[in-house]
């Protein structure tokens, strides 16, 4: 009986996965490990600096970027789907990470500095558009794999390894 009570806060947690991933139609696909190093030596952060990670799954680049910083800047994650946002949650626990459960496109991106994002490529031109409108120049965007539509990286780093197929670009922009 009380492994039937202790397994029912798990299987609502998969129902509510499993529906939000038939209807918000997005998995939570984990970036490479080998890509976070990377990222992180691709971003400074300082005391004005604020850091979002657009669909930042369990919040492990945010913790990499924190943890190499001590803390210093803002860092936000914003992620939709519950399990990874619970990840997040409890991964960022004892730092200043802000995660928020909230969907990308009713952020207010207006005061980042720099913008991380492993996302589908379907979202890579709303990424783009709402970067444009929202983001002050300078701001810094890392999309990992994925290219935006029309706005040409500042940098492209090769982080192939043979271990891996995610994880083969990074794409630095610069709005």
């Amino acid at each position: 009986m009380l492994l039937l009570i202790a397994t029912i806060p798990f299987l609502i947690l998969l129902i509510i996965s499993l529906i939000e991933t038939a209807t918000i139609k997005i998995s939570y696909i984990p970036i490479p490990a080998h890509a976070i190093q990377n990222i992180t030596e691709e971003i400074v952060m300082n005391s004005n600096s604020v850091c979002y990670d657009l669909g930042c799954g369990d919040g492990r680049i945010l913790t990499a970027l924190y943890k190499r910083y001590n803390g210093t800047g803002t860092y936000i994650g914003i992620e939709l789907a519950t399990w990874p946002y619970i990840l997040a949650r409890k991964n960022t626990k004892k730092t200043h990470i802000q995660i928020k459960k909230q969907d990308i496109a009713t952020t207010n991106l207006a005061n980042a500095t720099d913008i991380i994002c492993y996302l589908c490529p379907e979202l890579m031109a709303d990424i783009e558009e709402k970067a444009k409108k929202e983001c002050a120049r300078k701001t810094k965007i890392i999309s990992c794999d994925f290219k935006m539509p029309t706005l040409e990286p500042i940098k492209t780093i090769s982080i192939k390894t043979d271990q891996s197929k995610r994880g083969q670009y990074l794409y630095v922009y610069e709005i």
